[in-house]
């Protein structure tokens, strides 16, 4: 198939920070078996969008992550893919 590199994402709807942890951590010890094969990309949480300080745990969340060699961050399209009023 000649594929080169996969990028593992992280999957959506993972509020459960002790389950999303355990997912994250299995994610990165895959890539560091396989660097030349795997790159990790987490998403954000936008289930607690209102709350007050979102932005600054958003912004915790990716620092977390581009610290531990994050190469991109997916978005999914169903954050946008809802009727219009």
């Amino acid at each position: 198939m000649n594929i080169r590199r996969a990028a593992i994402l992280s999957p959506m709807g993972m509020d459960d920070q002790a389950t999303r942890l355990e997912y994250e951590r299995r994610v990165i010890e895959i890539r560091d078996a396989h660097p030349d094969r795997f790159v990790f990309c987490p998403t954000i949480d936008v289930s607690q969008i209102d709350d007050p300080n979102y932005a600054e745990k958003v912004l915790k969340h990716l620092d977390v992550n581009m610290a531990r060699g994050a190469k991109g961050i997916k978005i999914w399209k169903v954050l946008g893919c809802g009727p219009r009023a």
